[in-house]
């Protein structure tokens, strides 16, 4: 199954998913379980991990507009990146390009 997948059936399940106040703890659930993670964690405070995926991506965030803003930052892989994502997509089990096809109508 994808992510995609994954969480559309989480939300036809539980509907309290379906609800932002809940999307952080189910989240995280399930990338501790898609990872194997979830026993090496399990001692850790839900919230601990909570603010550490939202801090991780605010920075994963403003790297992305540091290299947006400033090219001459960006990696030597940089204009991989569009490659890397399609054979990402394929793996994942999704169609390659479906956002590309759709713009052009």
């Amino acid at each position: 199954m994808t992510i995609f997948s994954n969480l559309k059936a989480r939300m036809e399940a539980d509907p309290n998913f379906r609800e932002r106040r809940f999307r952080a703890s189910t989240l995280l659930s399930m990338a501790l379980e898609e990872t194997g993670l979830t026993e090496r964690f399990k001692d850790l405070q839900e919230n601990d991990l909570i603010e550490f995926a939202k801090t991780y991506e605010s920075h994963r965030r403003e790297w992305t507009n540091v290299q947006s803003m400033y090219p001459e930052l960006r990696g030597k892989d940089f204009q991989d990146k569009k490659r890397l994502e399609q054979e990402h997509q394929i793996a994942r089990g999704y169609e390659s390009g479906y956002n590309e096809l759709s713009k052009r109508w």
